[in-house]
């Protein structure tokens, strides 16, 4: 039951980015909201869009064309680990460094672009510090802020956000009700559990910083 929810949340908007990636490509901010579209919007501002049945596989073993393209009909996921997990939290801490960077070309509330296809400076950047492939990172970014972003909408991490529990989905209203670790594999539950910490201080940074023009 919670697997089946598990899709249906991540269905309904994991590819909240897809509408403005770039033509061709697989372009998008690095850090999103994977919530429904009941949720208060994504940092990036994307508009979240349906999308058919998740295919749960490492980002790795996918290939990184296929990994990388931009298919709507697929949400490549990834098993949780302790290496992976550390990795992604050394990309955010630079993530949370580059937007804050004096002189960026970009806004601060814009994050870092982590493309598979079309790496600029700061993407290859945030993926030396995380010791990652943007395949990989990209995949860890959905499982994480699936559970991070639920967390954030029930008050219990920072930045704190708000829903409207009147308009929410039933599968909304479920998913606020529960245990978003409840959502993951055994193993990736307790890896993201160990690791928490580590991630959850510059998830916050990057994500109160995106979310201050969102």
């Amino acid at each position: 039951m919670r697997r089946k929810q598990l899709t249906t949340a991540i269905l309904s908007a994991a590819l909240a980015a897809s509408a403005a990636l770039a033509a061709g490509g697989c372009d998008r901010d690095s850090h999103t909201d994977a919530g429904d579209t009941t949720t208060i919007a994504a940092a990036s501002g994307h508009a979240p869009q349906a999308t058919d049945p998740v295919t749960a596989r490492s980002a790795t073993e996918a290939g990184s064309a296929d990994a990388c393209r931009h298919d709507t009909r697929t949400v490549v996921q990834i098993e949780l680990t302790d290496e992976l997990l550390q990795g992604y939290a050394k990309g955010l801490a630079k993530q949370a460094e580059i937007i804050k960077r004096p002189g960026r070309e970009r806004p601060s509330h814009m994050g870092v672009d982590v493309s598979c296809l079309y790496p600029d400076a700061e993407s290859e950047e945030l993926l030396a510090a995380a010791g990652l492939s943007a395949q990989d990172y990209r995949a860890a970014d959905k499982v994480v802020n699936f559970v991070f972003d639920t967390l954030s909408l029930q008050g219990r991490i920072e930045p704190r956000r708000s829903l409207d529990m009147e308009r929410a989905s039933e599968d909304m209203k479920r998913r606020m009700a529960s245990d978003p670790f409840d959502d993951l594999s055994p193993a990736s539950a307790a890896a993201l559990r160990r690791n928490f910490d580590l991630i959850a201080k510059p998830w916050s940074a990057v994500t109160g910083q995106l979310a201050q023009f969102g």
